[in-house]
């Protein structure tokens, strides 16, 4: 018969590692994306962006469409790289995470304290920021 400590601790293990599952798959999303921006290196992202609208059907002419397509024609192959290279290390930080959670390491419990604590301020941020009326 297993006791209720080992049947706990075999919980807990479960639970960490669907965290440590569920942090692999979003590195795994990021390292897609950054893959998607390097895509576009050498491209007319207005005219990407602008395709990606229609294809959403969403107005062009409104506010956020309109931000979107902005940003695009805004971008150089250079910040494209940029942004690539931090989605690759913002990848390999999750990464690093799920490995840690998965072996059950007390040292993943803290670089995802530090990795959460780092990124919650961006976060507030694009939250907290004031919307167009």
């Amino acid at each position: 018969m297993v006791s209720e400590k080992a049947r706990t601790q075999i919980n807990m293990a479960r639970g960490v590692r669907a965290v440590a599952s569920l942090e692999a798959l979003k590195g795994v999303l990021v390292v897609v994306a950054g893959f998607g921006l390097l895509s576009l290196v050498h491209h007319d992202l207005q005219t990407v962006a602008e395709s990606l609208v229609r294809l959403s059907h969403l107005n062009p002419a409104r506010h956020y469409p309109q931000v979107f397509i902005e940003a695009a024609a805004n971008l150089n192959d250079s910040r494209l790289r940029l942004l690539a290279a931090l989605a690759f290390l913002y990848a390999c930080a999750r990464f690093v995470e799920a490995y840690g959670l998965w072996r059950v390491r007390a040292w993943a419990e803290w670089f995802a304290i530090a990795q959460e604590a780092s990124t919650s301020p961006l976060k507030y941020l694009s939250c907290s920021s004031t919307r167009p009326s």
